[in-house]
């Protein structure tokens, strides 16, 4: 089975579990600011305990640095400790060939930082793969 979606990570990462296929677009040099949920979880808290008005506001909460495609397929195989095999097909139409976000104003207007950064995200994604997909309801 081949795997591939908008959620890069988690296909790739069900791929190595279940030793699939990963799909790559293109040559895989597409790169995206991948975000831990930690970050995003954090950035909510600071967005509920925020004094000050917030209503309308737009803010980006990513981790401020771009990997490619083809960096996060080598990453978690090394990381899971398989053999993960890829599948390159034709370049998706409209796909951009670099997304990174400003965290700037989340960082002026809500104190906002990286609490996770991507390699200490996909550590613990793969511990989390690993471990079976757990679900932890608590702290």
């Amino acid at each position: 089975m081949i795997y591939t979606d908008s959620t890069v990570i988690p296909a790739f990462f069900e791929a190595a579990v279940k030793g699939g296929v990963c799909r790559i677009d293109g040559d895989g040099g597409q790169s995206r600011d991948f975000c831990h949920v930690d970050n995003v979880v954090a950035a909510n808290i600071l967005a509920a305990e925020h004094k000050g008005k917030l209503l309308g506001e737009k803010l980006n909460i990513a981790n401020g640095e771009t990997h490619s495609v083809i960096e996060v397929f080598e990453i978690i195989k090394d990381l899971m400790g398989v053999d993960l095999k890829k599948n390159h097909v034709a370049a998706r139409l409209g796909d951009p060939r670099k997304s990174h976000a400003s965290i700037t104003k989340a960082g002026s207007i809500l104190g906002y930082s990286t609490k996770v950064g991507f390699l200490e995200g996909m550590k613990k994604t793969a511990e989390w793969w690993k471990a079976g997909c757990p679900i932890e309801i608590g702290e």
